[in-house]
């Protein structure tokens, strides 16, 4: 009886342990820029916590993460696998949110295509909803598009002295942020890790001018 009381407590210990115990220590990510160390600290908090646990980030369960507020556009009808396969991997969502914290909700498109089976996201910012839905034919005010090119940062890292450059690519996770009533954009490559994370991840803010102003940059291996 003793043995079996043990068996199960040690079973119950092993299914504690977290994802890293198991899957090998992945390394914690580090926050390498910060221009506002407050959304900084807690954004790398949730990083470094969801890795250590899961072995990736888990977007949806942080409401700082804005996951659940995009309409999919265009979804086919019926149950057709080849219309439904190539809508998995591509497809265009809206959000309406004042991205740019002006006082004044902006219309968000972020496309999603497929690059070798992974998602990787577009992101567009209009002022009206028809120009957002017709993005392909529309100047936005603001645009990340990418995918399967490079996008590139530099920073001053102060106790360096020196300036970092941030060059993300080719497949891109793009996620609204908010913290404390500011909205900012998540954006991380997927080289290095095919899910979630890639090597570097940026928080941006954008001016009301729609300018990028980068908050902070995270790095898996920086020195």
């Amino acid at each position: 009886m003793k043995k079996k009381i043990l068996s199960f407590i040690f079973f119950v210990v092993v299914l504690a342990l977290p994802y890293s115990v198991f899957a090998g220590e992945q390394k914690p990510v580090n926050l390498v820029f910060a221009r506002e160390k407050s959304v900084c600290n807690c954004l790398l908090e949730k990083l470094n916590s969801d890795i250590s646990r899961y072995g990736n980030i888990q977007y949806a369960k942080h409401p700082e993460f804005i996951t659940d507020n995009w309409t999919k556009l265009g979804q086919p009808k019926g149950g057709d696998p080849i219309s439904q396969e190539i809508y998995r991997c591509n497809f265009d969502e809206i959000m309406k949110i004042d991205i740019n914290n002006d006082n004044a909700k902006e219309y968000i498109l972020r496309h999603t295509t497929c690059l070798s089976g992974v998602p990787s996201h577009s992101l567009f910012i209009y002022r009206n909803k028809g120009d957002a839905i017709n993005y392909q034919k529309t100047k936005p005010l603001f645009s990340i598009d990418h995918t399967g090119d490079f996008l590139d940062f530099e920073v001053f890292i102060e106790d360096k002295k020196e300036n970092l450059k941030v060059s993300l690519g080719g497949m891109f996770t793009i996620i609204p942020f908010k913290y404390m009533g500011v909205n900012y954009i998540l954006i991380s490559d997927k080289t290095k890790y095919k899910d979630t994370i890639g090597k570097w991840i940026v928080l941006t803010k954008l001016s009301q001018e729609f300018e990028n102003e980068v908050q902070c940059v995270f790095d898996n291996n920086y020195k």
